[in-house]
């Protein structure tokens, strides 16, 4: 039995946008080297507190409701993780994207005793700096996050500036070709 990952983002198909489109690239990337993916994701499409689960391809989907108030969204939302944690054995949370999934991760992590990795893209801290609800989340999950990965030396620059010198790995954003 291969590695089995949580990964926690904010968007996944079938939302729009680049943060689903990459959540999507790495959930599959990772499956097809023999790693057990279980996406957990937050969709408008559900009601609040309400779950849908499919699997494709060895990755296993989990999408939930959000609702009104952010604080609720994070408590079902770490709830879900950690009861897919128990279910599928999961061995490592990983955040795509700085933000409410990172805190999520790292806070599930930390509370089941296993290690989580923040992921950040290109506008994750431009936007959490300048947003009073996230900022305090972000910065706690990049400083507990067992690894921070960054995709430029100008974005782990930034990282260093909000959270000091702990090593912020280089990993560069992928390009498909389709």
């Amino acid at each position: 039995m291969g590695l089995r990952i949580g990964l926690l983002t904010e968007k996944y198909p079938a939302e729009i946008g680049g943060l689903a489109r990459h959540s999507d690239r790495v959930a599959r990337m990772l499956a097809v080297y023999g790693i057990d993916v279980v996406v957990i994701a937050p969709t408008s499409k559900l009601a609040p507190g309400d779950q849908q689960q499919e699997m494709r391809e060895r990755v296993t989907e989990i999408r939930f409701g959000v609702h009104k108030h952010s604080g609720d969204t994070l408590q079902d939302w770490h709830d879900i993780a950690l009861a897919a944690k128990k279910k599928f054995g999961l061995e490592l949370f990983h955040a795509l994207h700085a933000s409410y999934a990172a805190y999520v991760a790292v806070y599930t992590g930390r509370y089941a005793g296993i290690p989580s990795v923040v992921s950040m893209r290109g506008t994750d801290m431009d936007s959490a700096l300048v947003d009073p609800r996230r900022m305090p989340l972000v910065s706690w999950a990049m400083e507990k996050a067992e690894a921070v990965c960054a995709p430029s030396m100008e974005l782990g620059k930034k990282v260093h500036t909000l959270i000091g010198k702990r090593p912020v790995y280089l990993v560069p954003n992928s390009v498909d070709a389709d």
